[in-house]
């Protein structure tokens, strides 16, 4: 089985310095099996390239943590690539060592305007 992943230098994808909204928790405190909102930077996407539904996975990275974010059926997101920063709400659940939160809602958060 092919897979297509692109990614970014960890670097390039520091967590931004400006605030977060009330209510969005770090990636690190959130448990197995717990509703969360996060926010992130897209450091990695993911589409196996032969299987018969694609699964989009985006890893979604802050300060404290990586999650992985399947999008079930999707090959792509308008607006989702490697730096776009996300702030994105569903159940935390924990495959291994792998943290993973299935089909969320998402929001792209816009970037500083230089």
């Amino acid at each position: 089985m092919g897979i297509f992943r692109r990614a970014v230098d960890r670097s390039e994808v520091e967590a931004p310095k400006e605030q977060v909204p009330a209510g969005v928790r770090s990636i690190a405190g959130v448990g197995d099996r717990e509703r969360a909102v996060v926010q992130g930077r897209v450091t990695s996407l993911t589409l196996p390239t032969v299987v018969a539904t694609p699964d989009l996975e985006v890893e979604l990275a802050d300060r404290t943590g990586q999650l992985q974010l399947i999008f079930t059926g999707r090959r792509a997101i308008p607006g989702i690539d490697c730096g776009t920063t996300l702030r994105v709400s569903g159940r935390v659940s924990s495959q291994g060592t792998r943290r993973v939160m299935y089909n969320p809602a998402y929001e792209i958060v816009p970037g500083r305007e230089h």
